[in-house]
């Protein structure tokens, strides 16, 4: 889901207000993403422990969900589920890439004209 993505992506990179260099950030978001959402290993494979992060984090919305509802594993109710946690998740980053963005602007310091 678009959405989503992009909200995880833009609190990376609010959080560059903190670091010196976006590299480093944008690499594990990538290897995190990549690993919690499904995209090397489907999540039905991991071990239970994992399961559940995966489970309580907004990741699974990027490409588990998808692709269990376009192969037809969830269907109706389920999917509803599945698709408004996502939106749920969108809401909640949204919000707080917000707030993050208000106290990163606070921190901005520009030199020069």
């Amino acid at each position: 889901m678009v959405p989503l993505k992009f909200a995880l992506v833009y609190l990376v990179g609010l959080a560059c207000f903190w670091t010196g260099n976006f590299h480093g950030l944008s690499l594990s978001r990538v290897a995190i993403t990549n690993i919690l959402s499904g995209a090397l290993v489907p999540i039905a494979l991991y071990p239970g422990w994992l399961q559940t992060i995966c489970a309580w984090s907004p990741f699974p919305g990027i490409v588990s969900t998808p692709a269990l509802i376009f192969l037809g594993q969830v269907r109706g109710a389920e999917s509803a589920y599945l698709i408004g946690t996502q939106l749920l998740w969108v809401a909640v980053l949204w919000i707080g890439a917000r707030l993050l963005w208000r106290v990163a602007v606070r921190r901005l310091v520009v030199h020069g004209g």
